[in-house]
């Protein structure tokens, strides 16, 4: 059957395939944006692995991340001086192993969400045509 010049088949009307076709790219786009928050907490998972050669001065360009974890722990010192008349021992590097943990985590839960729901079948009332 024909409308407007456009071939449509019996019983499904433009509105429904539009439907479906934005619920195509909505899953899509939730997909990469899973797949890029799993990247990501993959990353500051390896930063988390790297902190102890940052440490002990090791200091490799991109991709390795100790340029800005060295820069990072700078600025928090910075942030977070010692009191008067006492020493840091650590510096701040604890305080970044728990944001680090925090993000990581945050990411990994959120990327296996947009994954999920990407994969989750849509409930048939939520298609139905007004």
């Amino acid at each position: 059957m024909q409308k407007n010049g456009k071939a449509t088949l019996p019983g499904v009307s433009n509105l429904d395939v539009r439907r479906k076709s934005e619920m195509k790219n909505g899953k899509m786009v939730l997909r990469i944006a899973g797949l890029l928050l799993l990247f990501v907490a993959a990353y500051l998972f390896w930063a988390h692995l790297r902190i102890e050669y940052v440490i002990f001065g090791s200091d490799k360009s991109w991709p390795y991340p100790d340029a800005w974890i060295v820069e990072w722990e700078k600025n928090l010192n910075e942030k977070h001086p010692a009191p008067e008349d006492s020493i840091k021992m650590e510096g701040e590097i604890p305080r970044i192993e728990i944001y680090l943990k925090a993000s990581i985590l945050a990411s990994v839960a959120a990327g296996i969400s947009c994954l999920y729901i990407s994969r989750r079948k849509p409930n048939p009332a939520e298609v139905a045509t007004p």
